[in-house]
């Protein structure tokens, strides 16, 4: 290679991390402006009923899919944030039970609807089972009061005229990813999971908060997805933070009534 050539390689070269180092410079630098009240309203949100570690109470389920509804009684005993035991009754007699240990979740059928059913998983999707996109950890987030929350310090807080208002969480390259409703005294009404092209997931909507020795617990919460099927809680009594006794087996199920 003669002397030209190589002086014509070198600026080439030259130009070339120019343009790159430009280039660089020319991208956008994502710099989040923190919204401190929306951080406190968000921190308040996750906090909601953290104290609140176990629980039992009974209640309303149902369950609207396809475009028919099926209600049951429902008895719980659950253990923030892994473990369920939750029986539904149908005319007073158990239909079906459920248990999750944190390692294994397992439904039983008391009629003979199917055969024993394990997902050895410690926070499963129930999408194959109730065709909603509602994992286990976010039922006991209901059965224990709580706000199955996940968003970061990414959030702007908006108030509309009539003092309603909403927190709005978004990823890394801005683009919203859950919401939080609130009315105008400040009760959470709704929150949404929203998918990463922005519509919802699937929303939560709760109504009528009752006391129960003291905490606020949404007498309904109702989870919808897209396609309009819902799942549904009404609890109609509530105790927090009972004392748990044989937890290993009261959270784990191998055959029909264990």
């Amino acid at each position: 290679m003669n002397k030209f050539s190589t002086s014509a390689v070198r600026i080439m070269a030259f130009l070339l991390g120019l343009s790159l180092l430009s280039g660089c410079a020319l991208l956008p630098v994502r710099h989040h402006k923190k919204d401190l009240k929306a951080i406190q309203a968000a921190d308040k949100v996750r906090q909601f009923n953290q104290e609140i570690i176990t629980s039992r109470g009974t209640g309303h389920l149902f369950l609207t899919r396809n475009g028919k509804t099926e209600t049951y009684r429902m008895a719980w005993v659950a253990n923030w944030p892994d473990c369920l035991r939750m029986t539904l009754l149908s005319s007073g007699i158990p239909v079906e039970t459920i248990a999750a240990d944190g390692k294994t979740l397992t439904f039983v059928s008391h009629t003979g609807r199917h055969s024993l059913h394990t997902m050895n998983q410690p926070n499963p999707s129930l999408k194959p089972i109730l065709s909603l996109p509602v994992k286990v950890k976010d039922i006991i987030a209901v059965l224990t009061g709580k706000i199955p929350l996940k968003g970061g310090n990414n959030v702007s807080l908006h108030t509309a005229e009539d003092n309603t208002s909403r927190l709005v969480f978004k990823n890394g390259w801005g683009l919203p990813m859950e919401k939080i409703f609130f009315n105008d005294t400040g009760q959470v009404t709704d929150y949404w999971k929203l998918s990463s092209d922005g519509p919802p997931v699937i929303k939560l909507n709760y109504t009528q908060f009752n006391r129960f020795d003291g905490y606020p617990i949404a007498q309904t919460t109702v989870m919808t997805d897209s396609h309009n099927r819902q799942l549904g809680f009404q609890i109609t009594s509530f105790s927090p933070n009972i004392i748990i006794k044989n937890k290993d087996r009261l959270f784990h199920l191998t055959e029909p009534g264990s």
